[in-house]
């Protein structure tokens, strides 16, 4: 269980740090901070981010494991 957590960390911090970027990207262009706004990009993150850094080859071990076992 530890192990899974070291392995995840960075990428857990990687996706809490896109999500203040871009959140801070639509604050800048749109002038307000929308709820719909922060909530579609937290879930394009929560969904896309996993598939993207194993189909890029850099996700960690526990992943790429996941994948392999189906």
């Amino acid at each position: 269980m530890a192990g899974r957590l070291r392995q995840l960390a960075p990428h857990i911090a990687m996706m809490g740090v896109l999500y203040a970027f871009f959140v801070g990207v639509a604050v800048i262009i749109f002038g307000y901070d929308s709820l719909w706004a922060g909530l579609s990009i937290a879930i394009a993150i929560a969904f896309g981010y996993k598939p993207t850094v194993v189909a890029l080859g850099i996700g960690p071990a526990v992943w790429e494991e996941e994948i392999k076992n189906g």
